[in-house]
């Protein structure tokens, strides 16, 4: 029984195609934002993620996350329509998208994409049980010098040091 709580966590890392949701307002998680479709797919990569790793339920206490996201237009943004975004909101996405679905209260209506597959109750599992437990971030974009598309990675540990 000891072993269970001093056995450490094992990693979670997994590569995304495409760039990451952008942390937006509506929420990510309403009916039409035109980041659904990349919420949808993160989700999918940290489920079949967490299954390799053998979770079988969502982190508890601290998390450290680290987001690279790898783009062949990291920086400039000026009249560009292929423009990756700033990173505190590509980071702000991301974690908000490894928390549960949440609640339809305040109005909020949940697109019917990230409903009928994400739902915890159908399998998809988060991966952490509230964004508050992420206590160390670490995130980078980089030029993509190795494809021509936009990806990420996404590593989720266990913050020990906190």
């Amino acid at each position: 029984m000891a072993d269970k709580f001093h056995k450490k966590q094992t990693p979670i890392e997994f590569s995304v195609d495409g760039k990451p949701p952008k942390k937006t307002k509506p929420s990510l998680w309403s009916k039409g934002n035109n980041q659904v479709p990349l919420v949808h797919e993160l989700r999918k990569k940290a489920d079949e993620a967490s299954k390799n790793a053998e979770l079988h339920e969502s982190l508890q206490g601290p998390v450290k996350l680290t987001l690279t996201v790898f783009h062949h237009n990291p920086l400039e943004r000026k009249d560009r329509d292929d423009y990756l975004g700033d990173l505190d909101a590509l980071i702000g996405g991301v974690i908000e998208v490894l928390q549960p679905l949440p609640d339809e209260i305040n109005k909020l209506e949940i697109d019917p994409l990230l409903k009928e597959k994400n739902d915890n109750k159908q399998g998809i599992s988060s991966i952490i049980t509230d964004d508050a437990q992420i206590t160390t971030t670490i995130s980078q974009k980089r030029n993509n010098i190795k494809k021509k598309e936009p990806y990420y990675t996404v590593l989720i540990e266990k913050d020990y040091e906190f």
